[in-house]
């Protein structure tokens, strides 16, 4: 009997060191340990509410938080910003400052502790503008084209009160046109919004950034050119540099010009001189690589 007594003493003294030296080991092996993870994105979990009141976050910057997690070494030397989801919302939200009270998703088997529990937000009123859009062509282009007629003629523009306050412009340009052979032709521009110096504002949208335009192009013809004399008496005959040139301008106004004339020439002059240089009149609205001649007596 002493024996068995004997032996149930040792089974548990062996037990509890056992244990004992278990714990031992896990607690040297497995501590417990704090780390801190910084820039952790915040999502605001009430945008659509923010967007029910025409508010918007602006800057719109991105909100960070960092906390101290602690737990099980094997626990917590894994875990970084991407495996937790920190999240607020913003209550009875207003133009300016807003307190957002930071909570977070994340394993159970580490606890945490946010550095700071609140992050400050500044909402702005979202604005809405129609302004009329402004297209810009090179000087080089420009001399080319006849008109120029958007899809649309104004631009719904919109963002935080203090970036819509600097849009004075909505300009869409246009790329070269030098290589295009086309009478008639449709670009696809993109839009964008202007402060009063010409610069891009950012931090707004534009509700259809890209707009398309239907461009037409000045038409050309080759006409002869018409001398016209001081007086008909006296007729000489003569010959020209050039019989004829190239007009440029819109087709409803070129299908009207027959031939171009020149200044008027005295005749006397020419008979002194033999040869002068005179200009070509040009109609209205209408352009001529050439604008002089030379007029010479035909001996």
């Amino acid at each position: 009997m002493m024996r068995l007594k004997n032996n149930t003493k040792v089974k548990l003294i062996a037990l509890f060191s056992a244990i004992a030296l278990w714990m031992y080991v896990i607690a040297i092996v497995d501590p417990e340990d704090t780390k801190l993870i910084e820039d952790i994105p915040v999502t605001v979990s009430n945008l659509d509410e923010l967007e029910e009141k025409d508010l918007v976050i602006y800057p719109d910057e991105s909100l960070l938080s960092s906390m101290n997690i602690s737990g099980k070494l094997s626990n917590v030397k894994n875990i970084d910003k991407d495996d937790i989801k920190v999240y607020g919302e913003i209550d009875n939200p207003i133009e300016g400052k807003n307190e957002v009270y930071l909570r977070a998703n994340m394993s159970e088997r580490v606890s945490h502790e946010f550095t700071q529990s609140t992050i400050i937000v500044n909402l702005e009123k979202k604005i809405n503008k129609n302004l009329k859009i402004n297209i810009n062509v090179s000087d080089e282009d420009k001399e080319n084209i006849d008109s120029i007629t958007p899809e649309n003629d104004y631009a719904t523009i919109s963002g935080p009160r203090t970036q819509m306050n600097k849009v004075k412009n909505v300009v869409g340009k246009i790329d070269s046109l030098k290589d295009n052979t086309q009478k008639e032709l449709t670009k696809k521009v993109r839009l964008i919004a202007l402060d009063e110096n010409g610069k891009e504002v950012k931090g707004v949208e534009i509700e259809n950034p890209y707009v398309y335009l239907k461009i037409k192009m000045l038409d050309s013809k080759e006409v002869p050119i018409k001398v016209v004399f001081n007086t008909e008496e006296d007729l000489i005959t003569y010959k020209l540099s050039e019989e004829s040139v190239t007009i440029t301008g819109k087709v409803d106004t070129l299908k009207n010009i027959q031939y171009v004339e020149t200044e008027t020439i005295n005749i006397e002059d020419l008979k002194n001189k033999k040869t002068i240089e005179v200009n070509l009149v040009m109609p209205n609205d209408v352009k001529c690589e050439k604008n002089k001649i030379r007029v010479s007596l035909d001996r």
